[in-house]
């Protein structure tokens, strides 16, 4: 199982023997992001009235009061696409051009 995970996530459901396994990880996931993300988006909501000495009055986060937690996540997802990017790798492979003739 290890050796499915460091290959790719996403790889482990094809294997039938670690579908299960794989679906309920996935389940586990969606659970979790559920119940942190709207406490991260609380958390970071308003932040010139939650944190007034790193947020002062008339600042940016001021009139934006909900553009913290949008960064946040915005930083979160650009995080997740370059890891996926560098560090997942496809599978499958290609079948070759053909050059018309």
């Amino acid at each position: 199982i290890r050796r499915h995970f460091r290959k790719d996530r996403f790889s482990i459901a094809i294997h039938l023997p670690c579908q299960a396994m794989a679906f309920s990880i996935f389940a586990l996931c969606y659970g979790i992001g559920s119940i942190i993300g709207p406490m991260i988006g609380g958390l970071l909501a308003e932040p010139s009235k939650a944190y007034p000495a790193t947020f002062p009055k008339g600042s940016f986060f001021d009139r934006h009061p909900f553009a913290l937690p949008c960064m946040v996540i915005a930083g979160l997802c650009i995080f997740a696409f370059a890891f996926a990017f560098r560090y997942l790798h496809e599978e499958r492979q290609s079948p070759p051009l053909r050059v018309p003739s």
